[in-house]
């Protein structure tokens, strides 16, 4: 009798959650949200894809994949970044930047100038598989939203090759 009544209630509040609203846009934001998406598929927690800065990758005629990046600056200055692959077997690596470092990319998240919207280098200007880059930058109130293809440049390039400087072999 006590088991029919627990799961009488776990059906009323799996009904309950199923249909409230909230859940169903916290349900599609996994679904949706490509940095959610690999890394819950890596075994990663929601939560993971979260921070500062967000950088997706992602070329697949050139065998790449799609890769996440996520970078939080936590409250004692210091930068962690965590790295998350498409391909199996292709383990999550995490890692927290030096003090050089993290200097030289809050003086490229700092500039004002940036973020402004640049051509493409000539040498990006077309390729077959052109990989895409989608960079998110939420920094002192202000939120960057940048895409480039065929690879990248500018800003973009400076803090992906800083955050990208720490990962461990």
């Amino acid at each position: 009798m006590m088991l029919r009544r627990c799961m009488g209630f776990a059906s009323a509040i799996g009904v309950v959650l199923l249909s409230d609203p909230a859940f169903s846009q916290a349900s599609d934001y996994v679904r949706t949200d490509p940095h959610v998406r690999l890394r819950t598929q890596a075994g990663l927690p929601v939560a993971s894809a979260v921070g500062d800065i967000r950088i997706l990758n992602e070329a697949y005629l050139a065998g790449g994949g799609a890769s996440s990046l996520v970078a939080r600056r936590g409250r004692s200055g210091r930068w962690t970044v965590s790295f998350v692959i498409q391909r199996p077997g292709d383990p999550t690596q995490s890692w927290t930047l030096g003090r050089t470092t993290a200097a030289a990319l809050e003086k490229v998240l700092d500039d004002p100038g940036a973020f402004a919207p640049q051509p493409a280098p000539a040498e990006f200007a077309s390729c077959l598989d052109p990989p895409f880059t989608r960079t998110e930058v939420s920094w002192k109130g202000r939120t960057e939203v940048i895409q480039q293809d065929c690879g990248t440049w500018g800003a973009v390039a400076r803090i992906q090759n800083l955050l990208e400087s720490g990962m461990p072999d």
